[in-house]
């Protein structure tokens, strides 16, 4: 489903708006979804088993995008094509990779459901509330094979944009 989109505020793009601002962002993702910024995110997206809600890209990557990922297609997510100016002006800023997409948070599991699982090699965080530093764990834990991240309350949201972002998607397996 391939739509263009020509309106900053057409209310089809308000996942998307004000990814910059924080505190807008927890208020309006809560638990019900993220964001993902680029191909690879996107990717980790797709193969954690997350349902994309649906993709804005700009018109020079709509067809990497769909050869990359026919499954987007097959699964009638919708592509809403925008133009870079429409882009910057829905999510607040020039978003130079041109692709970013929505797609529903799963469940967090609890310390007990991780201690029931065949995970064995568990790293804990505590009290990290920068979203890069939890992204850049994410990615090297997934790099050695650690079976899941234990983060306490006080750590960042591990469905952060930033953290999606700097875990190149890592963070949602």
């Amino acid at each position: 489903m391939i739509i263009e989109v020509h309106d900053p505020d057409d209310p089809r793009l308000d996942d998307y708006a004000l990814l910059k601002d924080q505190a807008a962002r927890r208020e309006r993702e809560g638990a019900e979804f993220f964001i993902a910024e680029g191909y690879v995110s996107i990717d980790r997206v797709i193969d954690s088993g997350h349902r994309l809600r649906s993709v804005v890209v700009t018109p020079s990557r709509v067809e990497r995008l769909l050869a990359g990922r026919p499954e987007i297609a097959a699964r009638d997510v919708p592509v809403y094509v925008v133009d870079r100016a429409v882009l910057a002006g829905t999510v607040g800023f020039d978003l130079h990779r041109g692709v970013v997409a929505s797609a529903d948070r799963k469940p967090v599991p609890t310390v007990l459901d991780i201690a029931r699982s065949p995970a064995r090699r568990v790293a804990v965080l505590v009290g990290l509330n920068d979203a890069e530093n939890v992204g850049v764990i994410a990615r090297a834990a997934r790099a050695l094979r650690i079976d899941a991240l234990v983060l306490d309350p006080t750590c960042t949201d591990a469905y952060s944009r930033r953290t999606v972002r700097v875990s190149m998607g890592e963070v949602l397996h």
